[in-house]
């Protein structure tokens, strides 16, 4: 073996498709298995389906707490296989009464 050999390197490849699981503020968990390029909408409208919710009724949450935006895709986060989210309810309005 020489020095000048060189060693195989796997490539770094993202899988098509990965795992987001989906936990509400109850503690009940959703999986959905989605491309990279699918938009988040797609993900809210069937929790808050399967919730028998009315679209609007959860913010979602990165494992940051930032608050994920319906027309981002699972592509714009650095995300690995299995991250979590949070599903907790929206609040509405609130004022600060001196």
């Amino acid at each position: 073996m020489s020095d000048t050999e060189e060693v195989d390197k796997k490539p770094d490849v993202k899988p098509e498709k990965l795992t987001i699981t989906v936990r509400a503020s109850d503690g009940a968990v959703t999986k959905f298995m989605l491309k990279p390029t699918a938009k988040f909408e797609k993900v809210f409208a069937a929790f808050e389906n399967a919730k028998g919710a009315a679209p609007g009724t959860y913010r979602f949450l990165s494992s940051e707490g930032v608050i994920i935006r319906s027309q981002e895709t699972v592509g714009d986060y650095n995300w690995d296989e299995d991250e979590e989210i949070s599903a907790v309810l929206a609040q509405q309005g609130g004022a600060f009464i001196s």
